[in-house]
Order: structure tokens, then C-alpha cells, then sequence
């Protein structure tokens, strides 16, 4: 009875949702649920697992969301905020740095499909239904039940160290994807996971989410799977309200997706402003903090300025995007000019602003972690401007600034790029002073 041109799948976003629920596919928001009662179901078994370890090459982050399966349009759709993230979803929010020392641990079991029968009586019964809202698109037709669960590990940046995990997550792996009841190890082994440097466990399956260590993570796995009470929602099948609701307003029910090529690059920089306002809170940690404002507070002020300054141009963003999107999904404005929002000021500036941040988050980094480890060593830093050094000015004029209250201050002057251009230069220069206090305690470097 369905046509499969206009049925759809949605990756599951809400435990509470059930076959029978209404479904508005412009926004991907899950409306009321039907009375269960007055309908029809059947049940197809579908046991299957698929366990899977990704690696990855380089320092680009990839698109998680997208790497799991979950769909393009509802992608956006939790981008846009039209939707919470909840379970698997929130993956979209993963905002650490991604390397070749990151592991994503996948584990996915479908055990069931239940799917509301398609008859006439069916359609009948639905169709005497009052419904509280017009904003329904589609009907949750049929839902996917099992287990889904990505565990992303920080793996130490130690090659021999790695590559024994490596060898540990494979013999997991393979546990796991040959039902084996009992993953036995030994206490060696599963000490390595003691080295992990963070896990983040993300699952339909809320105990699951509580769980801090990925051992027990797995283990858990197989008690689940045979217990198919503990089993959520994998997968939404979403069919149009006409085929239940025949009187239904064909109007109200027209979807129409976005273009790819628009949709793609909405999302990338939607994904990548995101994914820099998170990083900047993680990259400010209390120790970066403390130490901008005591040696750098005009940086650190900047630094909270470009970032206010990114999250409203994005909050505006995501306001004006969501309007639009709803009005072309909905088919209010199927001659939309999209390619207009890429062209405007305020879309261009929001996207300078995310790379100006990200940079200059990044230089205050790396600059605090120049001054952390002169901190360690006993050197006073100075910053040029709080002693009045200013561009121009020779080395007397400079050591005079400098020396002026402290004559037994030995310096190091130097800007951001001596370190980054020339590491030899500046640890030869560095170690030279280090030297001179050693032998002179009274000297103060600088």
C-alpha cells in the first residue's frame, strides 16, 4: 500500500516516540502519539550486529553524525536546534579534536521491526481519528528496535602503547561481533584501558551513557541483546499521512528536501562554527585561564570579545536559517534564491569570525603553554607591552626597560614566531639562561 518513493527513514532522536506517533518532517519534530488500541501491528524479526573500529589518518575532524548513518536532513534538522539531542544524536556535539589517536568503537544490533499492518480496516479505523494538530507530515509507520552504541576513545600519544589497544579493541571487537557471551581478558590487558586518556560513550540506551569505562560498556552488550525488553528505538518509518488519513490536506503534508550542494555546505558551516565555540570552552581550561589573566589580560579580553561576537552572529544564523529551511521543506517558497544567504554581510562575517577565533584561540594557546613551561624553569615572563616596549625600539632602549628597577635581570626577548620557526634557536637560547641562573642564583631570567 505504501509507495516507496514517499516513505522515509529517520534515525530514532527520542526514546518516547512509538509506532502510531505523528511526525512533522519539516522540522523532523515527533507530534502525538495515536491510541495503540484501535491499530493493527506485526513483527519482523531482523536480528543482525555490525561491530566496527574506526581509525583515522589525520587531524581533520570527520562528520561523526554522518559516519553513524544518521540522515542528512536530520542532520541539519539538529543543527538548526529545531530538535534536542538526545542518545545517539548528541554525537553531533562532539567537539574534541579528532587524530590519529582516536578510536570510534561501534556497536550496532537490529533485533526487530514492528510496523503497523496495511489494510483497509487499518485505514479506516485511523481515519475516524481526531487529530490534534495539522502540523503532522508523515505517520510513524514502523520502527527499527535494537541497539545502537559509539564509545570514542583518546588513545595515548604512544606508538607501542596504541598499537597494543589496537590489538585489545580488535580482540573486543571480535568478541562482540561473534556473540560470544563472556569477553575474557587478562588483568594486563585490560589495565591498558587505564591509559585511555578520555572515553565518551554515546547510545540509545540510556545505562549505557552512565557508564565511564569502556570495558564495562561491553560487557554490558551482551546482556542486553538477549534481553530484548532492554531494546530502544534504532529506526523511525516514516510513511505520508495520506495513506492512514485520506482526508487529510494534501498541502499541509508536501515536503521538499534541500538541494545536496546547499545542504552540504549549510551543514559544514554550521558543524564547523559549532565545533569551534565548544572547542574554545575545552581549550580554555581553568590553568590557560588562570594564566592569560595574570600575564596576558588585554589577549584574554580580546579572546572574550571575538567569542561573544561569534555566538551571537551564530545564534542569527541559525534564527534566519531555520525560517528559511522550514519555508522551502514545507514548499512555502520553492523559489527560494538559497544561494542569496551564502552572498549576504552578516552570513560572510559569521564565518570570518569562527576562523578568527579558532586562530587566535589556538595563538593563546600555544602561547600559554610557552609561558607554563618558562614558569617551570623559574623565568619571569614579561609581557613587551606591560614595559613600555614598543616596536621600533633597539636592544639598549630595550635592556634599559628591561633592567631599569632590577639590574640583575637576565633576559630573553623574543616574539611568538622564534619558537614555532626555529624550536633549535629558541631552546639553545633558553638553555643558555637556564644555565646562568644555575650558576648565579641572583639572577632573575626573564
Amino acid at each position: 500500500m505504501y509507495s516507496p518513493t514517499e516513505t522515509m527513514l529517520r534515525t530514532a532522536t527520542d526514546n518516547a516516540a512509538c509506532l502510531g506517533s505523528l511526525y512533522d518532517v519539516h522540522r523532523d519534530q515527533i507530534l502525538e502519539a495515536l491510541d495503540m488500541n484501535i491499530m493493527k501491528t506485526s513483527i519482523i524479526q531482523n536480528q543482525k550486529v555490525l561491530c566496527t573500529i574506526q581509525k583515522y589518518r589525520t587531524n581533520n575532524s570527520p562528520n561523526l553524525a554522518e559516519i553513524m548513518g544518521i540522515e542528512h536532513e536530520l542532520r541539519l534538522s539538529l543543527l538548526l536546534n529545531f530538535i534536542p539531542k538526545i542518545g545517539i544524536s548528541r554525537i553531533i556535539d562532539y567537539s574534541h579534536t579528532i587524530n590519529p589517536y582516536t578510536r570510534c568503537f561501534r556497536y550496532h544490533y537490529s533485533d526487530r521491526i514492528e510496523h503497523l499492518l496495511e489494510n483497509l480496516d487499518q485505514i479506516t479505523n485511523l481515519s475516524q481519528t481526531t487529530l490534534s494538530t495539522n502540523s503532522a507530515t508523515h505517520i510513524i509507520s514502523g520502527v527499527t528496535i535494537g541497539i545502537e552504541t559509539v564509545v570514542i576513545l583518546q588513545l595515548p600519544s604512544d606508538d607501542k602503547l596504541t598499537h597494543d589497544i589496537d590489538i585489545l579493541l580488535e580482540k573486543i571487537r571480535n568478541f562482540l561481533q561473534n556473540n560470544i557471551e563472556t569477553i575474557t581478558l587478562k588483568l594486563e590487558e585490560e589495565s591498558l584501558f587505564d591509559q585511555v586518556l578520555s572515553t565518551t560513550v554515546y547510545s540509545n540506551i540510556p545505562k549505557l551513557e552512565k557508564m565511564h569505562k569502556f570495558i564495562n560498556v561491553c560487557r554490558a552488550l551482551y546482556r542486553l541483546r538477549i534481553n530484548p525488553k532492554e531494546h530502544q528505538l534504532l529506526k523511525f518509518h516514516l510513511s505520508p499521512m495520506k495513506w492512514f488519513f485520506p482526508a487529510c490536506n494534501p498541502e499541509s503534508a508536501r515536503n521538499l528536501p534541500l538541494e545536496p550542494a546547499f545542504r552540504d555546505m549549510i551543514e559544514h558551516d554550521l558543524l564547523h562554527s559549532w565545533t569551534i565555540i565548544k572547542q574554545t570552552n575545552s581549550k580554555l581550561d581553568n590553568r590557560t585561564k588562570a594564566l592569560l589573566e595574570k600575564c596576558l589580560p588585554w589577549q584574554m579580553m580580546d579572546a572574550h570579545r571575538i567569542y561573544s561576537q561569534t555566538k551571537v552572529y551564530h545564534e542569527d544564523v541559525v534564527e534566519r536559517l531555520r525560517l528559511l529551511i522550514i519555508s522551502i521543506r514545507s514548499c512555502q517558497n520553492v523559489n527560494a534564491d538559497i544561494g542569496q544567504i551564502f552572498r549576504d554581510e552578516s552570513y560572510i562575517l559569521w564565518r570570518k569570525l569562527i576562523d578568527d577565533l579558532n586562530m587566535y584561540i589556538d595563538h593563546l594557546q600555544a602561547k600559554t603553554q610557552i609561558i607554563y613551561e618558562l614558569q617551570q624553569l623559574e623565568f619571569n615572563y614579561c609581557n613587551a607591552l606591560d614595559s613600555s616596549i614598543q616596536q621600533g625600539d633597539d636592544l639598549i632602549k630595550i635592556q634599559q626597560k628591561l633592567t631599569r628597577y632590577e639590574p640583575t635581570r637576565h633576559f630573553l626577548c623574543s616574539d611568538d614566531d622564534l619558537k614555532s620557526m626555529d624550536p633549535l634557536r629558541w631552546n639553545c637560547l633558553r638553555d643558555q639562561l637556564v644555565g646562568e641562573h644555575e650558576n648565579h642564583v641572583k639572577l632573575r631570567p626573564i
